[in-house]
């Protein structure tokens, strides 16, 4: 068990104790909406959505983010997880549920934008959301629904009957 360097049991653990370092981590919460605004439609999420969403890069760059609830549905946080290119971004499904237990939430809304106009999903949005909800599923975090954006309206993944 011990074998490397025939070490003993005490010089092996006493070798580990020096060699580990662990990033501190911060966490901050900055209330962005004072009134813990309650989402109960998609298009009361896409009327928020848009008084956040930078408006400089919907038509430019494809953007992830994400709105996060508690357990009475109040909003109480909003993050922007990733941005990319004009035909897509990397989502950090890890980042995505840290920070969904980071802030304890209950339920989330993920939101992208598509540069192009065109609402319609395409193959990796779709296969996206289905591995988010399974990851959120592991924490006991619902997803509400994932809404695709352009200049000049939405779609809804569950009005659609995607999710």
């Amino acid at each position: 068990m011990y074998e490397h360097k025939k070490l003993s049991k005490q010089q092996y653990l006493k070798q580990l104790k020096g060699n580990w370092t662990v990033a501190e981590i911060e966490i901050s919460y900055k209330p962005i909406i004072t009134d813990h605004t309650v989402i109960t439609s998609s298009y009361q999420a896409y009327e928020l959505i848009k008084r956040l969403w930078d408006k400089e890069k919907i038509s430019l760059q494809e953007q992830f983010a994400a709105l996060f609830f508690n357990a009475a549905n109040k909003m109480i946080g909003y993050r922007v997880i990733t941005t990319g290119t004009m035909k897509g971004c990397i989502v950090d499904v890890k980042l995505l549920v840290s920070l969904a237990l980071h802030c304890l939430s209950s339920y989330i809304m993920i939101v992208h934008n598509h540069p192009s106009g065109n609402l319609k999903p395409s193959n990796a949005d779709i296969a996206l959301t289905l591995k988010i909800q399974e990851a959120l599923k592991l924490i006991d975090v619902e997803l509400l629904d994932h809404i695709t954006i352009v200049d000049d309206g939405f779609a809804s993944f569950k009005e659609t009957g995607l999710l």
